[in-house]
């Protein structure tokens, strides 16, 4: 049950308050403990960018993906974005898929779930994103190069996608996303 891993988590984390504020807002309990001091946030090195104007139930969260190829992950899902407002789940994620299935559809299965088609970002000429081809990153001692940018008043994030589309290679899919933060328009 939610409650229970909630009482579990924050009796184990009682060292971290970020931890317990962070969750607070999450599933709105506990309420001795403030918001967080941050709304939107950037993880630079992951490629990950989280652009929001509250803390509240029904508060507008977009999360942007614009990470680099790693070595596990593999989703062909640069530059997608999963969105929530109004207390509602706009744009979601395809979500997890166990890998292993033992059934013959379940490579049909996976591979669909993995594709663009899968996630919230584009598709060219009928092809998915073909990140399994793309170098991969075994160093974050740079920034990804995508820009963020972040104010009380608005947030501006831009990402690209460079390893092209199918047999595709010469394609680059560059999103830029801008949330005005006071009257949550994106």
């Amino acid at each position: 049950r939610k409650e229970d891993w909630y009482r579990l988590h924050l009796e184990t984390n009682r060292r971290d308050p970020l931890i317990g504020r962070i969750l607070n807002q999450i599933w709105g309990e506990d309420t001795a403990v403030p918001e967080p001091a941050f709304t939107s946030t950037a993880f630079p090195y992951g490629g990950s960018y989280v652009l929001r104007n509250g803390w509240k139930p029904g508060s507008h969260y977009l999360y942007f993906i614009a990470a680099r190829n790693g070595r596990g992950h593999k989703d062909n899902c640069g530059n997608a974005v999963i969105l929530e407002a109004f207390g509602r789940k706009l744009l979601v994620d395809s979500g997890t898929y166990r890998v292993l299935e033992p059934f013959p559809e379940a490579a049909d299965k996976r591979r669909y779930l993995t594709s663009s088609f899968a996630h919230n970002t584009i598709s060219v000429d009928g092809n998915s994103q073909n990140r399994e081809d793309a170098p991969m990153a075994t160093g974050f001692r740079d920034t990804i190069p995508a820009r963020w940018l972040s104010s009380d008043e608005f947030d501006f994030t831009e990402g690209w996608y460079p390893y092209g589309y199918g047999t595709t290679t010469d394609v680059t899919h560059r999103r830029q996303i801008f949330f005005l933060r006071t009257s949550g328009l994106y």
